[in-house]
């Protein structure tokens, strides 16, 4: 009886370590979606890579039916999730289909000329001089970057968008907003960190068994 018992709760105790681990690693994102000042969807994603590492990813919904500047198309945008960050671009989606390689990487917010190179803790994808065509909106763009910020995030999070129409010339005002985060991404564990909890808690199971055996 003592044995089954001493199986049963060894049992419990494995389930409830698996289960602590899978929350720990498995670390959810976190989204938030606003209007911006034309109608369109701004939405922002924040997903923890590690402390201090992030993917972002940044939709511009402007399929919806209140979008105030048709004809027109998406010329830059840019994110600051901290005061401080670095990051690299990793796609720009026109609905399905990739164009990232019309858009270049930069540090540094949006102004009337595309990626500003100004604006401490922006990142900004543009799209190349001399393409001869932008991205058109009426759909959804999606922006996605890898950013490093030592800092951690911001309590709020700013989004630029800059529309030109079809000769590059800019159309209404830069979206320049914030877009909440409900809530800081909890910071994804280090390996080290998930290896000491691993051994300690195999040494409380090794505890355990050697009591219901005595």
């Amino acid at each position: 009886m003592r044995q089954a018992s001493s199986k049963r709760f060894l049992l419990g105790l494995t389930v409830a370590v698996m289960t602590a681990l899978v929350f720990m690693v498995a670390t959810p994102s976190s989204s938030a979606t606003t209007l911006g000042p034309n109608g369109e969807a701004l939405t922002l994603t924040i997903t923890p890579v590690n402390s201090t590492t992030f993917t972002v990813t940044l939709t511009v919904d402007t399929s919806v039916a209140s979008f105030t500047l048709p004809g027109s198309f998406i010329n830059a945008a840019g994110v600051k999730i901290s005061s401080s960050a670095t990051g690299s671009q990793i796609s720009v989606l026109n609905g399905a289909t990739s164009v990232g390689g019309s858009f270049t990487f930069a540090l540094g917010g949006v102004n009337a000329s595309g990626c500003s190179g100004a604006g401490s803790g922006f990142v900004c994808s543009g799209a190349n001089a001399g393409q001869g065509s932008y991205n058109a909106t009426g759909g959804v763009m999606t922006f996605s970057w890898t950013i490093t910020s030592a800092n951690g995030l911001d309590t709020a999070n700013t989004v630029k968008v800059e529309y030109v129409d079809a000769n590059g010339k800019k159309v209404g005002a830069i979206v320049s907003m914030n877009v909440p985060t409900p809530g800081s991404p909890p910071p994804v564990p280090e390996p080290g960190t998930l290896g000491l909890l691993g051994t300690g808690l195999v040494g409380i199971a090794g505890l355990v068994r050697r009591r219901f055996r005595s």
